[in-house]
C-alpha cells in the first residue's frame, strides 16, 4: 500500500474554501446575486452539474446529480440573504464622497497569500493588501494608513515552511501561554521566534506604515529572546528572503539574541511602564523592519493596549 507523506500535504481546515475558489476560477461558481434571479439560478446550476458530473458520480450521491434538488436547496438561502446584498463598491464610493472614515481588516497571514506566499502552503485568496482592491473594487492609493499586525513571536497552523519554529519547551510554553490553537479547527499552532526577515518582506509588499505588535505579555519571564533577522540558504544570507516553499524549507534562521524580562507586562497600557528590555525589544523590531511600532497589546482585555505616540 502506498503511504502518504503528511508533512508534504497542505493540511488545510477542510472547510471547503479551496473548492469554492476553484469553482470561482473555473467560472462555474454560483454567486449570492444568482440566488435572486430564478432563471439565472437554474442556468447556473445546470452548468455547474454538467461541469461537475464526473466528480458527483464518483461521490455516489444520486441527489447531487439532480439540478432541481440543488436549486431547491439554494433557494433556502434567498430569504436570509436578500436584505443583506448590496453593491459594495458603490457603497464604499459613496462613503468616501461623504468623507467617512473606513476601516478594512484582512484575514490570515501575508505568507499565506496565494500569489505571493509560500506556495503551495497557502490559502486560496490574496491576504496581502492586493486583496483589498480586487475584493472590494477600490482603486489603489485610497488605503491611507496600513497597519501590519504581528505577534511578538511567530505561529503557523498546518504544514508549510517555518524556519524559526521551536520544537522544545519554549515553543510549548508560547503555545500554552498564548492560547495558540486554531480558531476554526482547534488545531495546536506551531510556534517559534519572531521572524523579522519575513516581516520585513511582507511589510514592504503591503506598504505597511505602522506595526501592531500583539501578545507581548506571552514573552514575560524568558531569560533570552531570539529574533530571526535573516535566512541563510546555500551559504548566502538573505535579509529579504523569497517566500518560496522550496527556499523556505531549506533556509536556516540567522538569530540575534536579546535579554528577556522577569516583570509582568500583562495589562500595561502605557509604554513608559514597560520593563526596559521589553521596550528595547519593540525598538529592535522597528529598527530592523524600518517601520514604526505604533500599537502594542499586552493581554486579551480591550484596555490591555498601548498606543505609542
Amino acid at each position: 500500500m502506498e503511504t502518504v507523506d503528511k508533512t508534504s500535504s497542505i493540511d488545510t481546515t477542510l472547510r471547503g474554501i479551496g473548492p469554492a475558489y476553484a469553482d470561482k476560477a473555473d467560472r462555474v461558481g454560483i454567486t449570492a446575486s444568482d440566488l435572486m434571479d430564478e432563471e439565472q439560478l437554474n442556468l447556473k446550476v445546470n452548468n455547474f452539474i454538467k461541469k461537475k458530473l464526473p466528480e458527483l458520480e464518483a461521490l455516489e450521491f444520486p441527489s447531487l446529480r439532480e439540478p432541481q434538488e440543488l436549486v431547491e436547496y439554494l433557494r433556502s438561502f434567498v430569504w436570509p440573504l436578500k436584505g443583506m446584498l448590496a453593491d459594495v463598491t458603490v457603497e464604499l464610493r459613496q462613503a468616501m464622497c461623504d468623507n467617512k472614515r473606513l476601516l478594512f481588516e484582512g484575514a490570515q497571514g501575508a505568507v499565506l497569500d496565494i500569489g505571493l506566499g509560500t506556495y503551495p502552503y497557502v490559502t486560496s485568496s490574496n491576504t496581502t493588501i492586493g486583496g483589498l482592491f480586487s475584493g472590494l473594487g477600490l482603486p489603489p492609493g485610497v488605503q491611507g494608513e496600513v497597519c501590519g499586525v504581528v505577534k511578538a513571536y511567530c505561529t503557523r497552523v498546518g504544514n508549510g515552511p517555518f524556519p524559526s519554529e521551536l520544537h522544545d519547551s519554549i515553543g510549548e510554553r508560547l503555545r500554552q501561554k498564548g492560547g495558540e490553537y486554531g480558531a476554526t479547527t482547534g488545531r495546536p499552532r506551531r510556534t517559534g521566534w519572531l521572524d523579522l526577515a519575513i516581516v520585513r518582506r511582507t511589510a514592504f509588499m503591503s506598504g505597511v506604515t505602522g506595526l501592531i505588535v500583539t501578545k507581548l505579555d506571552v514573552l514575560d519571564g524568558l531569560e533570552e529572546i531570539k529574533v530571526c533577522v535573516a535566512h541563510r540558504y546555500e551559504g548566502k544570507v538573505h535579509d529579504f528572503p523569497p517566500l518560496l516553499g522550496s527556499f523556505m524549507q531549506k533556509a536556516e534562521p540567522v538569530y540575534e539574541s536579546l535579554p528577556g524580562w522577569h516583570e509582568s507586562t500583562e495589562g500595561i497600557s502605557e509604554f513608559e511602564k514597560l520593563p526596559q528590555p521589553a521596550k528595547a525589544y519593540l525598538e529592535f523590531i522597528q529598527r530592523q523592519v524600518e517601520v514604526p511600532v505604533k500599537y502594542v497589546s499586552t493581554g486579551c482585555q480591550r484596555n490591555a493596549f498601548i498606543k505609542i505616540a
